[in-house]
């Protein structure tokens, strides 16, 4: 089996027009392509092979990659949530500052460079107010990042003091206290959830409670799982049924948090 394998990778080898490391797909829309790794179409022919050689093979690959395809999505939740929340936090910093040096009589493109000295995210705000571009709409694009929705806000109110001529301190002031406002929120929620998550990963655990429980009454469950047909149906299923549970209580601990943002 081994020996076809390799054979087939091979013989896709040789029939490759370049070696790139990409291949082009292109889809129905003119102008527009889609990227492929080189290393995928090799690798999905030996899974071919793999599979018409011995379809038992199946029992242990599926649910080995739908595991691998389940770390890799919980691991880029939670980094995109540390971002955003990182970003919430110095959202709120920086509305704060400005509100800070606003009110102190600063007029408002200097109080916004001096502000952006200390933090970075203001750079392309602050580059735009330098070649006399819009700031409200600098601003409000700034908003549009996930976690920086406060300065949406921020980019209303000062198009509202430009066209008005009212005070901007005041108007950023509110806008710092109901971001202030959105994070206390937000942690709350946080805190809520907190519990309901830890049950969901503690219940992720319990099979693996279940296997020891089977050798301390002086069972073998690694070999019935392991070697035996039956074994590896009930193995794989439970891997699936676990990796569902984790991805559904993610899901609902997100979409709570979005909607309390």
């Amino acid at each position: 089996m081994i020996v076809v394998a390799i054979a087939c990778l091979i013989a896709l080898r040789c029939v490759l027009p370049t070696p790139s490391a990409t291949w082009m797909l292109t889809d129905a829309k003119p102008g527009k392509s889609l990227s492929i790794p080189g290393w995928l179409v090799p690798l999905v022919t030996l899974g071919v092979c793999v599979v018409v050689l011995n379809p038992r093979v199946l029992v242990g690959v599926v649910p080995a990659g739908v595991a691998m395809l389940t770390m890799r999505w919980i691991t880029r939740q939670v980094h995109a949530t540390r971002r955003i929340t990182r970003a919430r936090a110095e959202t709120a910093r920086i509305c704060t500052a400005l509100s800070a040096q606003l009110q102190v009589g600063d007029i408002a493109e200097v109080a916004l460079r001096r502000v952006a000295a200390d933090h970075r995210m203001l750079d392309e705000v602050v580059a735009t107010s330098q070649i006399g571009g819009s700031v409200p709409d600098a601003l409000r694009e700034l908003g549009t990042r996930p976690g920086c929705e406060g300065f949406a806000s921020m980019g209303r109110a000062w198009a509202l003091s430009q066209a008005t001529g009212a005070p901007l301190a005041s108007a950023v002031q509110t806008v710092a206290d109901g971001v202030r406002e959105q994070r206390g929120v937000e942690r709350t929620v946080d805190a809520e959830l907190a519990s309901a998550k830890a049950s969901g990963q503690l219940m992720a655990a319990l099979p693996l409670a279940g296997v020891f429980m089977g050798f301390t009454t002086g069972g073998n469950p690694l070999r019935f799982l392991g070697t035996t047909l039956v074994g590896q149906l009930c193995l794989g299923a439970a891997v699936m049924l676990v990796c569902l549970g984790l991805v559904w209580t993610m899901s609902v601990g997100d979409k709570a948090s979005k909607g309390a943002a």
